[in-house]
């Protein structure tokens, strides 16, 4: 609950921010002041930087109400097993993020190097980029850093079809077995 005001707090900010930013240009356009005071003001920046892997924990315990249980099984996988323990190890804010992309790009080429698919990779890319996407939206950074990395490219898939001998023997083997075609 407290962390639900807290996030209602940071987007009544913004508005707030939005309002007094319009007012004081509509005071500069009408020559009531020289240069608008707002432009110092940055409702971005926050003296308490954010652990990244402390926010998307919290990003994943607000997806659980919002995606079915299958889809949150997978998010709850690849980010408790893959994607903290990797950024864990390195205390990354938001804002270091935001800053450097690179630290991004670097986890998905260290998961590539431990033999993890392309297909794989993309998915944490996804889980990534929809937690930072809501950062973003709240008014914690200013803009997404996984919009600036490079995503693997997707494998395609390479189907194996059965010979027509390999089709011989498999139904050999299971005539008379409940698996049989009827």
């Amino acid at each position: 609950y407290e962390r639900q005001q807290e996030e209602a707090t940071v987007q009544q900010l913004l508005d707030w921010y939005k309002e007094l930013s319009d007012a004081f240009q509509y005071a500069v356009s009408n020559n009531w002041l020289k240069v608008s005071p707002i432009k110092e003001v940055d409702p971005c920046l926050d003296n308490s930087p954010v652990l990244f892997t402390d926010f998307l924990m919290d990003w994943l315990k607000m997806m659980k109400s919002r995606v079915e249980i299958t889809t949150y099984a997978g998010y709850t996988s690849s980010i408790t097993k893959r994607i903290i323990p990797y950024f864990k190890q390195f205390n990354y804010t938001l804002q270091d993020l935001e800053q450097h992309p690179k630290y991004i790009q670097d986890f998905y080429q260290h998961e590539l190097d431990r033999g993890l698919s392309a297909n794989t990779v993309i998915h944490y890319h996804a889980n990534i980029r929809k937690c930072l996407q809501y950062a973003f939206q709240i008014g914690m950074i200013r803009s997404n850093p996984a919009d600036r990395v490079e995503r693997p490219r997707k494998e395609k898939f390479k189907s194996e079809v059965y010979s027509a001998e390999e089709l011989e023997r498999l139904f050999t083997a299971i005539q008379g077995d409940p698996a049989e075609f009827a």
